[in-house]
């Protein structure tokens, strides 16, 4: 166990677990599933995955806080994939590479309230397989979900978020670096690594896939919306990639904007000059941080308020508002992508497609 060669198999069965425990909990029983024994036994494990809080594997989980502690380390997320979201409009769409959202395997998983939502948006269409970031296929909208989010429901607040929802008219175009939920539990620690100085193995994926839009997208610009944890991945990300490789420099304008952010506005802007400094140029612009009242991650984590603000010292404390986030109408839900204008009146937030 202790020879050079046991040492190095123990690290490569670390850095397989979370692999390996995604495989398992693929072949648990499937709550969403067609067989009626299946979805029975799949709303045990997912019981039994709500009260242990994500440490019960489960299918909805991907393996719980077991296949997430190699990812709190560092280890690249097996789970994290990029989807686009597109209309009939887009150049990108073919009935091969493409199938209606209502008909995806993710659009079970939603609640009944989310999918009569889908009711009133026009068609929209998912890649049916996971896309590589390319000149081709790389998206102007860009949009990396938070915490306890399924696929399904990513997509809905990636939607929300760029202002692709509830347009009548238009391409729609949008990538959606999901970030994988491993339960409360994991995904609480996952952000808390990415908040106070840590970077988790998904912060990296997010760095290194806004260096492949960037790059991609080049003189073209493209624009980042990220929501809750998914600002934290952006911060820790950006840092990342910043001492490891660098980002692609080109003539492009691209903005992020943060979204019911844990991160604070001026660490979030603080980030971004540091990727310019090193880039050399302006190329990345922060347009700002937007918080609901009374959202308990904006305001007490992150200290944001309203629009770009900083949140009063009453905000922070009020711990009431952490109830909020359980429940349906919470505060911390259903941002929606407005032309928002930050308070200096630079950095206006862009919304929909380019």
């Amino acid at each position: 166990m202790f020879s050079k060669e046991g040492r190095r198999e123990i690290a490569k069965e670390y850095k397989d677990l979370n692999k390996n425990m995604n495989i398992i909990a693929s072949t648990l029983p499937d709550k969403n599933g067609d067989n009626v024994i299946e979805k029975v036994f799949g709303h045990i494990f997912e019981g039994l995955n709500y009260i242990s809080l994500g440490i019960m594997p489960s299918k909805e989980n991907k393996g719980g806080i077991l296949a997430n502690i190699p990812v709190l380390t560092g280890v690249f997320d097996n789970s994290n994939r990029q989807y686009l979201v597109v209309n009939k409009e887009s150049d990108k769409y073919s009935e091969k590479d493409f199938e209606k959202i209502q008909d995806s395997k993710f659009f079970k998983s939603l609640s009944d309230a989310d999918k009569e939502k889908f009711k009133d948006q026009q068609d929209l269409y998912i890649s049916k397989n996971p896309y590589k970031i390319t000149k081709e296929t790389a998206t102007f909208q860009n949009f990396t979900n938070g915490m306890m989010n399924n696929e399904a429901e990513a997509i809905k607040n990636g939607l929300q978020q760029t202002g692709f929802w509830n347009a009548k008219s238009g391409k729609v175009e949008l990538t959606v670096n999901y970030n994988p939920s491993y339960g409360f539990l994991g995904d609480l620690l996952e952000s808390a690594v990415d908040k106070f100085g840590g970077t988790t193995g998904i912060a990296k994926q997010t760095g290194n896939f806004y260096n492949d839009v960037v790059g991609a997208r080049g003189d073209a610009g493209s624009n980042f919306a990220n929501h809750s944890q998914g600002n934290a991945l952006a911060k820790s990300g950006i840092k990342w990639k910043v001492r490891n490789g660098g980002f692609y420099t080109n003539n492009g304008k691209h903005t992020i904007v943060s979204f019911g952010s844990p991160i604070s506005r001026e660490e979030m802007s603080k980030t971004i000059d540091l990727a310019n400094s090193k880039t050399g140029n302006e190329q990345f612009v922060f347009s700002g941080s937007y918080t609901k009242k009374g959202d308990f991650v904006g305001e007490a984590l992150g200290g944001n308020s309203e629009n770009n603000k900083d949140a009063s010292l009453t905000d922070r404390l009020n711990i009431l508002n952490a109830i909020k986030l359980f429940t349906d109408d919470s505060p911390h839900s259903e941002y929606i992508c407005e032309s928002y204008v930050k308070t200096d009146n630079e950095g206006e937030v862009i919304c929909g497609y380019r």
